[in-house]
């Protein structure tokens, strides 16, 4: 009945159901079946009938925009709560290996210190050299302005490269999805 169903039926089904609009597209498709078949028959009367089936059939159509509208706003919905979970996942990932690698630096520069008290030579705090510049970057992407200068990069690169972001072989097509689908 629906073009396009397949291995994600059940998806797309329990989409529509959580919604509440798997009913109503079922009665719409079904009632644009019944209206076609009605339409054929009445057209070479030219009666009244046929003139208030047309009309039926169009407001269908325009119920059917309306509904693919709100289910295409829905879907942005949905992938932009998606988008920032993500993103929430990220920050605190960032600040989660933040802990680790300051905890890491705490030891180092213990035992550097302590070795260089015993040695008073400057070899055993070498290592803290690279470690500052790890712990500062993380610190940065975990409690400073890092995401944000990221996400400008991104929007200049948007902007002003779009050759570098391009999909290999350009956007994909209905087509090309479904016979891909197929193989």
């Amino acid at each position: 009945m629906f073009r396009g169903w397949g291995k994600n039926q059940g998806c797309t089904q329990k989409f529509l159901t959580e919604g509440g609009q798997l009913g109503k597209v079922q009665e719409a498709f079904q009632f644009r079946e019944t209206i076609l078949l009605s339409v054929s028959s009445c057209q070479n009367m030219g009666s009244v009938i046929g003139k208030t089936m047309e009309e039926n059939f169009k407001k269908q159509q325009e119920f059917m925009e309306k509904n693919q509208e709100v289910m295409l706003d829905r879907q942005i919905q949905m992938q932009n709560q998606m988008r920032e979970r993500q993103a929430a996942m990220m920050v605190a990932r960032s600040r989660d290996m933040l802990n680790w690698w300051g905890a890491f630096y705490v030891t180092v520069a213990f035992f550097g210190i302590v070795g260089f008290l015993k040695t008073k030579k400057p070899v055993p705090l070498i290592p803290l050299l690279p470690f500052s510049f790890i712990v500062g970057y993380q610190y940065d992407l975990a409690y400073g302005n890092k995401m944000q200068r990221c996400r400008e990069e991104a929007e200049r690169v948007m902007a002003e490269e779009g050759s570098y972001i391009e999909l290999p072989r350009g956007l994909p097509t209905v087509q090309s999805i479904d016979a891909a689908r197929n193989q």
